[in-house]
Order: C-alpha cells, then sequence, then structure tokens
C-alpha cells in the first residue's frame, strides 16, 4: 500500500508534533528542534521517559508504522527497565530531552538509513 504523501496533522500526532518539513523548515515544538539538532550535530541527548531517564545517541526522527512521530536511538544507558541497544521512542513518550553537550562520532553499528523503521524520516544521520 503506497504512503499518503499528505504531510501528517498536529491534530493526529498529539501536541509534540508540528509540520514535519524536512530539515527544520515549519513549525516545530521546543522538542522537535531539539532533538533535529542533536541528530545533525550528533549530540548526545538526556531523555526524560515515563519508565525513567535515558541517555541516547538520536539516530533518526520519522513516523512509527502506526504513524506516530518517534526517535530512533541507540540508548547507551538507563535507569528504567530499558537495556543499552536500538529503541525507537514515540515523542509523546518523552517529557524532556536535554543536550548532555556530549557527542558521538559516528552512526552505531547496524545502523542503515531509510532501513523501514521509520515509514517517514524528516531528520537522520
Amino acid at each position: 500500500m503506497p504512503i499518503d504523501p499528505m504531510p501528517p496533522t498536529e491534530a493526529a500526532h498529539g501536541d509534540a508534533f508540528k509540520t514535519p518539513a524536512p530539515h527544520g523548515a515549519g513549525s516545530l515544538s521546543p522538542l522537535d528542534a531539539t532533538i533535529r539538532k542533536a541528530i545533525r550535530g550528533k549530540r548526545v541527548l538526556r531523555l526524560g521517559l515515563r519508565d525513567g531517564p535515558a541517555t541516547v545517541e538520536p539516530h533518526g526522527l520519522g513516523l512509527n508504522h502506526s504513524g506516530q512521530l518517534a526517535l530512533l536511538c541507540y540508548r547507551i544507558e538507563s535507569r528504567g527497565n530499558g537495556s543499552p541497544g536500538w529503541k525507537v521512542v514515540r515523542l509523546r513518550d518523552i517529557h524532556v530531552a536535554v543536550d548532555t553537550s556530549g557527542r558521538f562520532h559516528a552512526p552505531r553499528p547496524g545502523y542503515r538509513r531509510n532501513d523501514g523503521t521509520l515509514i517517514a524520516v524528516f531528520e537522520q544521520l
């Protein structure tokens, strides 16, 4: 089934979602802007999640297979139930994202651009 070329709407995706124009165009929430900037700059983020804080390397921002705005990231540390490894986190589950000033220099092993994890990609390494 082909993907609808129309951009998703804020009403369909909650308060964290604004116009998903690629490369920073359009109206972005502060959360969207922080994540996009971190992806572009290979900056480590500290996320406030329901199951506790997590430190991640963000690799992609787009829509998951349920059509929800999501972050594809590599979790490097967590105080909650999460273990290190690849995660797809819905933006509505992120309470806060803070730039830690840490950097990563290359995508994690196993990362493949446009691998289908996100059905629409708005930002990626």
